[in-house]
């Protein structure tokens, strides 16, 4: 089922060895487990589970964590820690959020800078009325498609 498993299963045959169990029966049998539960562990036909694996550990006279494969060791149950099978989903998900946030505060900045232009905009509508209404008040008002005789 899984490689890491089988990843397991491979270091406890090489520690078996240097310990004078030459075969997967023998390691097998020393383990309480049958030969048969080994072989579908190693086919990736069955997970290893905790108990095995303990199990296994206890038979070589090893730490469960010199089971493990190079780099995947677990922390102790008591951690807060997250279990290993967990922390690279754990980084891909801090990866994401962090791009989120990156798009969020580019989007913020984005919206901010329309506003503070819209703002600067009305601004100018608000000079730009206030002129024409002074100009009205004067009588220099021309009404739209109206032109103002010159003489020429």
């Amino acid at each position: 089922m899984s490689e890491i498993d089988q990843k397991i299963l491979e270091n406890a045959y090489k520690i078996a060895k240097t310990k004078g169990i030459k075969t997967k029966s023998a390691l097998a049998k020393k383990a309480g487990t049958t030969p048969q539960t080994l072989n579908n562990i190693q086919d990736g036909t069955r997970s290893m589970g905790k108990s095995i694996k303990k199990k296994l550990a206890d038979a070589l006279h090893v730490k469960e964590s010199e089971l493990l494969p190079a780099g995947s060791a677990t922390p102790p149950p008591s951690s807060t820690e997250p279990p290993w099978e967990l922390k690279a989903l754990i980084t891909s998900l801090q990866s994401n959020i962090n791009a989120l946030t990156d798009r969020v505060n580019a989007l913020k900045n984005y919206t901010e800078a329309q506003e503070s232009r819209l703002l600067e905009q009305k601004k100018q509508i608000g000079t730009i009325t206030a002129a024409l209404l002074r100009c009205e008040e004067q009588k220099d008002f021309l009404p739209l498609g109206t032109l103002r005789d010159t003489g020429t």
